[in-house]
């Protein structure tokens, strides 16, 4: 990502989403209507709607909620009986979807959150999510 400031994010310790999207020359700003990119990760996340809320907020972007059809949580079988949290996977899932929203802020994004780490239940939410229309899986 050469080129760009070190320190350039709202709170000066990260990149904005523009310059994401530079760094990865993704046309994010443009695009990306109607694609819904779903983020598998192990475990909940109980704060992954507020967090991303506040994210976007600091950045300028429009609000991306359940009840505007943006965001969407699901467990592993498309349900919302969700996994218990694990605090290093939720740190991990935050992460995740707001990167992928900085990236594409007009896409919608469906976290899918699997019952465990396991590779089978890792997989019964990716299977999951691409059952639930996501056009990317992470």
């Amino acid at each position: 990502m050469s080129g760009l400031p070190a320190t350039s994010g709202v709170d000066g310790s990260g990149l904005t989403p523009a310059e994401l999207q530079s760094a990865y020359k993704l046309p994010s700003s443009t695009a990306g209507i109607g694609q819904t990119v779903a983020l598998v990760d192990a475990y909940d996340d109980p704060t992954a709607e507020s967090d991303l809320a506040t994210y976007r907020s600091a950045y300028g972007l429009p609000p991306c909620t359940t009840s505007n059809g943006c965001f969407r949580k699901v467990n592993q079988t498309g349900g919302s009986s969700y996994p218990g949290a694990e605090p290093g996977w939720a740190l991990e899932i935050s992460l995740d979807v707001d990167m992928a929203s900085a990236i594409c802020p007009n896409c919608h994004i469906l976290l899918v959150e699997a019952n465990s780490n396991e590779t089978s239940d890792l997989a019964a939410a990716e299977d999951e999510a691409a059952a639930l229309g996501a056009t990317e899986i992470s």
